[in-house]
């Protein structure tokens, strides 16, 4: 099911690509898809979000929420703190090989939240949508910044 939504944005004109190298993808005002290498997390930011191009990375970080529940891989997306004027869509695949056993030690996923890092506090995306089946959870962020799964 991801994978056709992805298919279905780029037949839609959005550009889709993976974040190969430290520069990131540049995404300018007609909108964009970014990937993490390992596939797991997907940005969406759709037309009109940006004024400007920018370079947007997102990479894999080890520090994640403390204290809320199991959380796997956390992700910086890159530049921290941009601001959007439309929310940009992320989504984190939890399927992707490894995924599921960081962070339940191979049980099931329950209910699971998507979490952006706001300061000190870890707040959770109040526009969540699972999908156990496809193995997602997803919800919208107004500001690039670290986000996280937690079960």
């Amino acid at each position: 099911a991801t994978t056709s939504r992805l298919l279905a944005l780029v037949l839609s004109a959005t550009a889709l690509v993976a974040c190969d190298g430290p520069q990131g993808t540049e995404v300018g005002p007609e909108g964009g898809v970014v990937v993490s290498d390992d596939g797991r997390l997907t940005v969406e930011i759709p037309a009109g979000a940006l004024g400007d191009t920018v370079d947007i990375s997102i990479h894999a970080v080890e520090d994640g929420p403390d204290g809320q529940g199991s959380a796997i891989r956390a992700y910086s997306i890159e530049p921290l703190g941009t601001a959007l004027v439309l929310p940009a869509h992320v989504e984190y695949d939890w399927t992707v090989e490894g995924a599921a056993d960081a962070l339940t030690g191979g049980g099931d996923i329950v209910d699971p939240a998507l979490v952006i890092e706001r300061g000190p506090q870890w707040r959770a995306l109040a526009d969540r949508t699972i999908d156990h089946d496809a193995g997602y959870v997803s919800g919208s962020v107004n500001y690039l910044g670290v986000v996280a799964i937690v079960d």
